[in-house]
């Protein structure tokens, strides 16, 4: 005779397969470079791979020239053991006539190295029309973590 009842054996199976199904989901997500960074705030998130490259690309709110943004991923990294390649981090702006209709970019591009770590590329952009109204709340962020 069975010690459990059918009943409790299939809630300690229901139990177990719930403990596998979370520890799996805490091993993907820690298997994401810590240099992929996810502000606070931000929507449409997606994570993806291509080539040996990790990526993530989402939206956030925040005002032109997402001072906080900069400065927080800034923080993060640095605090990472990595570095900015090259002396000079700012804004820029170029007409991106490869998408119909034409865009104006604000653009603050940073290329981050690491002893220990594999580099890390970050681009925050804000896209208006050419001509139209001049977006400057919502920021397009983007990194990709090479091999």
């Amino acid at each position: 005779m069975s010690l459990l009842s059918g009943r409790k054996r299939l809630q300690l199976a229901l139990l177990a397969v719930a403990v596998v199904l979370a520890a799996a989901v805490v091993v993907v997500r820690s298997s994401r470079p810590q240099s992929l960074i996810v502000l606070a705030g931000a929507e449409n998130v997606h994570y993806g791979r291509g080539e040996g490259d990790r990526y993530v690309r989402y939206e956030l709110k925040e005002k032109y020239p997402a001072t906080a943004a900069t400065k927080e991923i800034t923080n993060r990294l640095t605090k990472q053991g990595f570095r900015p390649f090259g002396d000079e981090i700012r804004w820029t702006h170029f007409v991106d006539d490869t998408r119909e209709p034409k865009e104006d970019v604000q653009q603050w591009l940073v290329q981050w190295a690491s002893d220990t770590e594999n580099p890390v590329d970050y681009v925050l952009q804000y896209r208006s029309p050419v001509g139209g109204p001049p977006n400057t709340d919502r920021l397009q962020v983007g990194a990709v973590c090479g091999r």
